[in-house]
Formats: structure tokens, C-alpha cells, sequence
């Protein structure tokens, strides 16, 4: 004759159970998504299906992704042109283009407030085109 289990047994079994099938509706439900992605579901039909088992509806977001090149020029008043040169290699230095990223992201909130849009990459070594120097 075999023991029966005890209930701490049959808890532990039942919470196992309980896991693999909570895995499967998971499973389930990525799968019927990847099949929305892949064009074989309409998003209704995806949907419909999901709530009649009894899973969670799929909200799909759309992240978006745009370059946005934009130029501006800025002036510096030197001593001379050695100090010009110190401060075009300063303008490709790391901790000024993470200014201009921090500089930008706040004028993007600032500016267009309740949107989604951040800055995500940034030239470490923006382009510096042509200096005029001038005396004054």
C-alpha cells in the first residue's frame, strides 16, 4: 500500500500545477501576439480571440524613431587663435556633447511639453563646418 500525500504534498504539487499552467497561458498568449506581428492576425481578431480565453487583451505601442539634423553656430570671444583652436577640440569633447544632449532633452520638455519624444543618441563629435574669425 502507498502513502498518501500529505497536504503540504498536494499544496506544493497544486502550486506547481498552477505555475506550468499560468506558463502555457503565457506561452499561449506571446505566441498569438507574434502571429499579429507576423501579419496573421488582424489586431481585432487578435483581441477577440485573447478575451475569450480568458488572457489579457494586446495593446500594441508604436516607438518611433527619428534623425533630426538641425545646425546652429555659436561664438566665442578668444584671446587669440591658439585659444580658437583649444576651443573647436573642446566642442568635440565628450562632456560638451552630453551638455548639448541634456541642453536639448529640457528644451524638447520644455518646448513640447506632454510628448514622448527624448533624445536618444547624439554625435559625440558634431561636425564644426567653418569658423569666421573676426577681430573686435
Amino acid at each position: 500500500m502507498t502513502a498518501q500525500p500529505t497536504a503540504e504534498q498536494l499544496r506544493a504539487e497544486l502550486a506547481q500545477l498552477q505555475q506550468e499552467h499560468e506558463d502555457f497561458r503565457q506561452l499561449a498568449r506571446d505566441r498569438a501576439i507574434k502571429g499579429f506581428h507576423d501579419g496573421q492576425w488582424t489586431a481585432e481578431a487578435l483581441n477577440d480571440t485573447l478575451t475569450d480565453l480568458g488572457l489579457q487583451p494586446h495593446e500594441p505601442q508604436l516607438v518611433s524613431r527619428f534623425d533630426v539634423n538641425f545646425a546652429f553656430q555659436v561664438e566665442a570671444r578668444t584671446g587669440d587663435e591658439h585659444d580658437d583652436h583649444q576651443l573647436v577640440h573642446r566642442l568635440r569633447d565628450k562632456v560638451v556633447a552630453d551638455a548639448m544632449r541634456a541642453a536639448l532633452s529640457a528644451a524638447i520638455a520644455e518646448h513640447l511639453p506632454g510628448t514622448p519624444l527624448t533624445v536618444t543618441e547624439q554625435e559625440a563629435h558634431p561636425y564644426i563646418g567653418y569658423a569666421t574669425v573676426r577681430w573686435v
